[in-house]
C-alpha cells in the first residue's frame, strides 16, 4: 500500500499548515472558554476548503487531513461537519452544520443554519431560524447552544432520512470525531512537550531550581535528599500585573534500609515548606523492594 501524498495532496497539506500558522497563537490575555475563531472560519470560507471532499483529485481524505490539522488550533470553528458530513446530505444545505442529540445541547447550534437532529435511530435534517435557536452558558471550549421549543417541534414532524441515508451519515460522524480527536490530542501532547520544555505557564517563563545530594552508608543503606523551587507565571492585563505569580518550594527525604536475601524497605517523606500558588500537600511513603540480581 502506497501512503504517499500526490501532488494535489501535497500542495494542499502545505496550503492548510499556511494558513493555520496565521491562528497559531495561544492569547494569554483570554478569559473564556470557547475561543471563537471567526476569523478562521472566513480564511477556510474565502479558500472554498469546505468543498475538498468534493473535489476529486482531493477527496474525502483530504477532508479528513484537513479537519484533523485543524482541530489542533487554539480556537475554534464549525469544520468537521461541513467538511465531511455535509457532502454526504441528500440536498445541497447552507453552512454552518451542528448536531442535536435527544434535545440536548450542542456544539454550534446558536449560529448554525442546517441542525442534524439525532432522535433514537432516525435523523432529521432541519433549517431553523435565527430566532429559533439559543445560545448556552457552558464549560466547554466550543460555543454551546440548543433549539428552542417550536425548532424541536419543527424537527419532530420533519421527514426522516432513509435507512440508507441514516447509516451513511452515522459513519461520516464517526470519521468527523475520530478526525477531530486525533488533531485534540496532538495539540494537547504538543502543549504538554512544549510547557516541559520551555516552563511557562499563561506565556510567562517559569523558573525552576532543584537539588540533590545522597550518602551511602554500606551497599543498601543510603539516605538522599532532595528540593525543588519554581517561580513565575505572573499574567498582566492591560499592562498591569494581576497578583497571580506562582512560587512552590518543596523538600524531601529517601531512606533505604537493607534487609536480608536482596530485600529493601525504602521510606520517603516530602513536602512543600513555601506554597504561593499549586501542590500544598504532605506525602509519607514506604516500599519494599527485591532485587534477584547480583
Amino acid at each position: 500500500m502506497d501512503l504517499t501524498l500526490t501532488s494535489d495532496q501535497a500542495a494542499l497539506a502545505g496550503a492548510l499548515d499556511q494558513l493555520a500558522a496565521r491562528f497559531e497563537a495561544k492569547p494569554t490575555d483570554f478569559h473564556g472558554f470557547a475561543l471563537i475563531g471567526g476569523e478562521l472560519e472566513a480564511a477556510l470560507q474565502d479558500g472554498e476548503f469546505f468543498d475538498i471532499a468534493r473535489v476529486p483529485e482531493l477527496g474525502p481524505l483530504c477532508a479528513t487531513m484537513a479537519v484533523e490539522r485543524l482541530s489542533r488550533l487554539p480556537c475554534t470553528a464549525e469544520i468537521a461537519l461541513s467538511m465531511l458530513v455535509r457532502p454526504h446530505l441528500p440536498a445541497e444545505i447552507s453552512r454552518p452544520l451542528a448536531l442535536v442529540e435527544n434535545n440536548r445541547p450542542g456544539r454550534f447550534v446558536a449560529d448554525a443554519r442546517t441542525v442534524l437532529v439525532v432522535d433514537g435511530d432516525a435523523i432529521r435534517v432541519v433549517q431553523p431560524k435565527r430566532e429559533e435557536l439559543e445560545s448556552v452558558d457552558s464549560i466547554y471550549a466550543y460555543p454551546m447552544g440548543r433549539l428552542k421549543d417550536s425548532a424541536t417541534t419543527m424537527a419532530a414532524a420533519a421527514e426522516p432520512l432513509t435507512v440508507a441515508q441514516t447509516a451513511t451519515l452515522r459513519v461520516w460522524l464517526r470519521v468527523a470525531l475520530a478526525a477531530e480527536t486525533s488533531g485534540l490530542l496532538h495539540a494537547a501532547i504538543a502543549t504538554a512537550v512544549e510547557h516541559v520544555n520551555d516552563r511557562k505557564q499563561f506565556g510567562r517563563p517559569l523558573a525552576t531550581f532543584q537539588a540533590h545530594v545522597s550518602y551511602t552508608v554500606r551497599r543498601g543503606l543510603w539516605i538522599a535528599a532532595d528540593a525543588t523551587h519554581y517561580s513565575g507565571g505572573r499574567t498582566q492585563t492591560n499592562d498591569v500585573q494581576r497578583s497571580n505569580r506562582q512560587s512552590n518550594t518543596r523538600v524531601g527525604l529517601t531512606l533505604s534500609l537493607p534487609l536480608e536475601q536482596g530485600q529493601s524497605l525504602k521510606l520517603v517523606w516530602s513536602e512543600g515548606t513555601t506554597v504561593r500558588f499549586g501542590g500544598d500537600f504532605r506525602t509519607l511513603s514506604i516500599a519494599w523492594q527485591r532485587a534477584w540480581l547480583k
